[in-house]
């Protein structure tokens, strides 16, 4: 398999320059998907991780995330 030139390999995830705010047009990883079978397998997780002290928010058009300490998103959802 052949590589490309280590000056032309980029990573997102390393610093830029001192920047480490990430704007609108980045590429990024908003969130995971972990896929439950049904929407009660998905409220009786929102209550867990609710009730182990957890951040759950809810984003549009997908439903509930929860968001960890390092504010990684994983979103539940069932197959569409």
């Amino acid at each position: 398999m052949r590589t490309s030139s280590p000056r032309s390999v980029f990573s997102i995830w390393r610093k830029q320059a001192g920047r480490f705010q990430v704007w609108e047009r980045d590429a990024r990883l908003l969130f995971w998907e972990l896929v439950l079978p049904n929407q009660r397998k998905i409220e009786t997780a929102v209550a867990n991780v609710s009730s182990a002290g957890y951040s759950v928010e809810s984003l549009a058009g997908v439903g509930p995330v929860v968001v960890d300490p390092w504010g990684i998103r994983v979103a539940l959802v069932t197959r569409r």
